[in-house]
């Protein structure tokens, strides 16, 4: 799947784009909620859209906040914290995903259970294997052999047919059938037949798709990006790509990670060894002067 909330690495000069924030950082993440995540001396905190240290940098890891809460790591175990950075709920699971329709899943070591806001067990579907987030009020959960999608009360609204599905969002979800992606509606039926070699989540109308391409006398695959008819609307030509966000799509070419926009037209060059996407109007990305955010082209 291509790379969404997450940053993605690659091999790049030093910026011409002129820094928001930083570069101070050894790492950071996306903004949400008017919060990032940023390591300074090796611990996580969470800095503003001003660049101020609002919660101070003690956890292991962190992630961006998703409906008021942010999972983090304390001696190893994962926990989630208020936006006072106070903890809300205790440390004590193995993993965590992110909050999403009011609903994170943890591990426990022995299950993986989905718990609400205040820590309390919501629903623990011992029979699957294991579950996604919630998008779009369905749950992807692999079920064996295959892999399919339940709803809040566990019933299984779409067969477990896939090799692996993603979240729902904008009303398809990418998944993948005898190793080639598509797009499916809630349903089941797929609007996008499976065609590529690998595909990302639609956002702002869109999707990253992977799509085997010539290049000279050699094979290979490139990203471009398709609408909800399948039609390839940005060609493939970049070595990575992912979802668009606030306008802007972060991807690879061999110069590094830069962004383009909805006409695919490259609006920051390439340039960066890490590049996430923009919220809040800001994008974080690292270079080999270390890492911070960059505003949106004239802003």
């Amino acid at each position: 799947m291509a790379a969404t909330a997450c940053l993605a690495r690659g091999q790049g000069p030093p910026p011409a784009t002129p820094w928001a924030i930083g570069p101070g950082f050894g790492d950071c993440k996306h903004f949400s909620d008017g919060l990032a995540p940023v390591m300074i001396s090796g611990m996580w905190g969470f800095i503003d859209t001003s660049g101020n240290v609002v919660i101070e940098p003690r956890f292991d890891s962190a992630e961006s906040f998703n409906e008021g809460r942010a999972s983090v790591v304390i001696d190893g175990m994962w926990g989630f914290i208020d936006k006072t950075g106070s903890l809300v709920i205790d440390p004590v699971y193995f993993s965590a995903g992110n909050f999403s329709e009011g609903y994170a899943w943890v591990a426990t070591g022995t299950d993986r259970v989905y718990i609400d806001p205040d820590g309390n067990r919501a629903f623990e579907p011992r029979e699957f294997y294991w579950g996604g987030d919630m998008s779009e009020g369905l749950i992807s959960a692999n079920l064996g052999e295959f892999t399919g999608y339940v709803n809040r009360d566990l019933e299984i609204v779409i067969e477990p047919r896939f090799g692996f599905a993603g979240n729902f969002s904008e009303g398809l979800a990418a998944v993948s059938i005898d190793g080639l992606w598509g797009f499916i509606e809630k349903t089941g039926a797929f609007v996008i037949e499976p065609t590529y070699i690998d595909a990302g989540d639609f956002s702002e109308g869109c999707a990253p798709v992977r799509v085997p391409v010539m290049t000279g006398e050699e094979d290979t695959s490139l990203w471009g990006y398709v609408d909800k008819d399948g039609v390839m609307i940005i060609e493939p030509v970049f070595d990575w790509a992912t979802s668009f966000s606030n306008g802007l799509a972060a991807v690879h070419t061999d110069d590094g990670w830069g962004y383009i926009d909805r006409s695919g037209t490259m609006v920051i060059p390439p340039q960066f060894i890490q590049a996430g996407p923009f919220a809040d109007g800001l994008a974080p990305v690292c270079t080999d002067e270390g890492c911070g955010f960059i505003g949106r082209p004239g802003e």
